[in-house]
């Protein structure tokens, strides 16, 4: 029969790890180690796309706002120029009564 070892024993050099799980333990950080590293990459490439659109859809934002602001002084313009066509018309209309 194979002699069975434990794979954390207590020794006069302290706490002492058997090879197997040495190996399980030092594969297994090194893997966290490399798919926290990756995650975090991945997060932030995504931020720095992110970022970018922002920034591209504020831009974009102004340039709208710039256009509506420009559109409605026009349109305040073309409200103010038939207020006058009609004032003008309403007085035309009161000299053609006032002759009749």
């Amino acid at each position: 029969m194979s002699e069975h070892k434990p794979l954390i024993e207590n020794s006069d050099r302290g706490l002492t790890v058997n090879k197997t799980l040495g190996w399980t333990m030092l594969v297994t950080i090194v893997g966290l180690i490399f798919y926290a590293g990756s995650t975090l990459a991945s997060l932030q490439h995504s931020i720095g796309a992110l970022s970018t659109a922002v920034l591209s859809q504020q831009s974009s934002n102004a340039a709208l706002e710039i256009r509506v602001r420009a559109l409605e002084n026009q349109a305040g313009r073309f409200d103010e120029k038939l207020q006058n066509i009609l004032t003008v018309l309403g007085r035309i209309d009161n000299k053609l009564e006032a002759r009749d």
